[in-house]
């Protein structure tokens, strides 16, 4: 298909975001993230933007996005140049409210909220397979949402109104954690799901007690990190947290220690101002890519 032009209304230019190659584990911070200025927000907006939720990024830094509205993912590349998008064929290939996607071995995951089901397509588009059903058996889901791919290929999906999360290799699953309990390691609302560089699982959980919630990779409950109802969450290839506050209209950053280094924007539509933060990613040498849900754009940040 031909490309679909987005407009960048102003910011960092077109300078390349993108490093020759994706650092998984560092030992020092790729960036002072107490030096986020507003004059470093560049907005992309585009006519196809209708309900941009969770987003992700790739190996060589493409961006990858899903928009609610539109049933499709949509990929840009460094330079935020459309490459791609895909999900509005038909039969199992077309999504239906399409919330969460990941990216992982060569793979692009999408859960489905409203189907129940969390769907797979190569890096191209091309559709792979489907799984998942509505129920509460091992395997069903009730509303998935966030979902990751650890390091060996495992695939992590939030399974919100179940108030778990379920694990799975090559669709197969392996085992859950988590039960609807105000206990340490319980949940009343998670919603998203990011990995560290060792594989720890931080997941969000909106409510009066929740917080983001840490795991072994193998489910055991670690720690709860205080925080105001975060929502979507990522970590940076150096393990600092980026989520939201509790109104999605700021970003809150917690350094690798899980202290809290930063918060930045405010509610609005300017640069360097939001509204209902609802994805969130960053690439190999730090940048930040956040999703706008009312202002129906992205933004992308650096320091």
């Amino acid at each position: 298909m031909a490309a679909i032009p987005y407009v960048h209304e102003a910011g960092i230019g077109e300078t390349s975001l993108r490093s020759s190659a994706h650092c998984n584990k560092v030992t020092t911070a790729l960036r002072d993230y107490t030096k986020i200025d507003v004059q470093n927000c560049q907005l992309i907006t585009g006519k196809r933007f209708q309900c941009p939720r969770d987003i992700t990024t790739t190996t060589n830094d493409d961006v990858v996005m899903v928009d609610w509205t539109n049933n499709e993912v949509v990929v840009f590349d460094n330079n935020m140049k459309l490459i791609r998008s895909f999900g509005q064929g038909s039969g199992d290939s077309k999504l239906n409210n399409p919330l969460g996607v990941a990216v992982g071995h060569n793979v692009i995951a999408v859960s489905e909220y409203d189907d129940h089901v969390v769907k797979k397509f190569t890096l191209q588009g091309d559709y792979l397979s489907k799984f998942g059903s509505c129920g509460s058996g091992d395997g069903q889901f009730n509303n998935p949402l966030g979902l990751t791919f650890n390091s060996k290929g495992l695939l992590y999906v939030v399974d919100n109104r179940n108030c778990r999360v379920q694990v799975f290799d090559n669709n197969q699953f392996l085992f859950k954690f988590g039960s609807k309990e105000s206990n340490p390691g319980q949940f009343r609302s998670l919603c998203y799901i990011a990995l560290d560089s060792s594989d720890q699982v931080y997941v969000t959980d909106i409510n009066s007690t929740g917080g983001i919630i840490v795991f072994s990779e193998d489910g055991h409950f670690i720690k709860k990190i205080n925080c105001n109802n975060p929502y979507p969450i990522c970590l940076t290839p150096d393990d600092y947290i980026i989520t939201t506050d509790g109104t999605c209209n700021a970003l809150t950053v917690f350094s690798p220690t899980h202290q809290l280094i930063t918060k930045f924007g405010t509610y609005g539509s300017q640069r360097g101002q939001f509204n209902t933060i609802y994805g969130i990613a960053v690439n190999s040498v730090g940048t930040i890519f956040a999703t706008e849900f009312v202002n129906q754009r992205l933004q992308v940040i650096t320091t």
